[in-house]
């Protein structure tokens, strides 16, 4: 893209400056030379704004506390992973945070996340405070600890990339600290969410591990999770998806009536409880087709657990009658006894 145009596009109150520089108003070299150098500057700002959902975060290396890190590498091609900046290390808030969050790393691990933390100290520092973080009851009563690694940002590279640098938070040298961040980034390494928080407020967790399994569920499913949604609860047909696919692919769907009459709210069960269900779905549409496949598996599945339960049936028949009859005498019988 050629500078006008990317000025006409992105910046529309640079319009009338382009157009007196096309014109000729601008006559001298120096006018000349201000304009673009402003141009310049316009580019250097935009190349370094902040990821946005659905960028590829870059691959970047750094020291940790578990020594240097690729990004990359580290990650792998078949994990997501979680980045969680914070303010300061040895600040209370923080402290209670890195803790929880080992705590629940065994929680992540099952969702396939890796988890990394980050502050613009330095990897000695990180290494002395996990001790604290690791006495400070927080990890949990077992004997786990911060095990996952605390990226040094001491140069801020990464919290301006990212944009995790709070200008209302400064150390002592008057220079801004990183916030309370959390990127979420798939196994495609694309930028999913993103979650800020104050300095004065801690992180809930819990609400990340939620939003990682909407995000992995949603990616498998055509459904949206709605409110304070749970595994396990109902979830939202997507509106581009056809009653028809929805039955197929979600199985029984209910729809809420609205005053407006449209039919946009559809509710299904959490599909990600019932996989084995949708596969033999999928199946049996595969061999049949999908509209005979939809309509036959109830039937289908029917059929089956009648063979297989007369089967059981017969022979527990079978077996009974080659056992011996036992006879009992009138004598011993209970009933002539009364």
């Amino acid at each position: 893209m050629r500078i006008h145009e990317y000025l006409i596009l992105k910046n529309h109150h640079l319009r009338g400056i382009f157009l007196l520089h096309k014109r000729g108003s601008f006559r001298t070299n120096k006018r000349k030379l201000f304009l673009h150098k402003f141009v310049l500057n316009v580019l250097h700002i935009e190349k370094k704004m902040p990821l946005n959902l659905g960028d590829t975060v870059p691959d970047f290396s750094c020291d940790s506390s578990v020594g240097q890190i690729h990004y990359y590498d580290h990650v792998g091609d078949e994990h997501w992973s979680i980045l969680c900046s914070h303010p300061s290390d040895f600040t209370p808030v923080c402290s209670t945070e890195l803790g929880t969050l080992a705590k629940l790393l065994p929680q992540f691990e099952r969702r396939n996340c890796k988890v990394l933390a980050l502050s613009c100290d330095n990897a000695e520092s990180h290494r002395k405070w996990i001790k604290d973080i690791d006495a400070s009851g927080y990890c949990g009563k077992t004997t786990s600890t911060v095990s996952y690694p605390i990226l040094a940002d001491e140069e801020r590279a990464l919290a301006v990339k990212f944009g995790m640098l709070d200008p209302e938070e400064k150390d002592e040298k008057g220079q801004p600290l990183t916030c309370r961040a959390v990127f979420i980034v798939d196994d495609h390494k694309k930028l999913r969410a993103t979650i800020l928080y104050p300095a004065t407020t801690g992180r809930n967790f819990y609400e990340i591990l939620r939003v990682v399994d909407s995000l992995q569920l949603t990616d498998e499913y055509p459904v949206a999770t709605p409110a304070n949604w749970e595994r396990g609860e109902k979830v939202c047909v997507t509106p581009s998806t056809p009653d028809e696919v929805a039955q197929v692919v979600l199985g029984d769907f209910s729809v809420v009536k609205v005053p407006s009459g449209k039919k946009y709210l559809r509710l299904s069960k959490d599909p990600g409880y019932k996989t084995p269900k949708v596969l033999k779905r999928g199946m049996v549409e595969t061999i049949l087709g999908t509209e005979y496949g939809a309509k036959l598996l109830p039937t289908l599945g029917r059929l089956v657990v009648a063979f297989a339960l007369g089967g059981f049936s017969s022979s527990f028949a079978s077996s009974k009658k080659k056992e011996k009859p036992v006879h009992t005498t009138p004598q011993t019988s209970g009933w002539k006894k009364r």
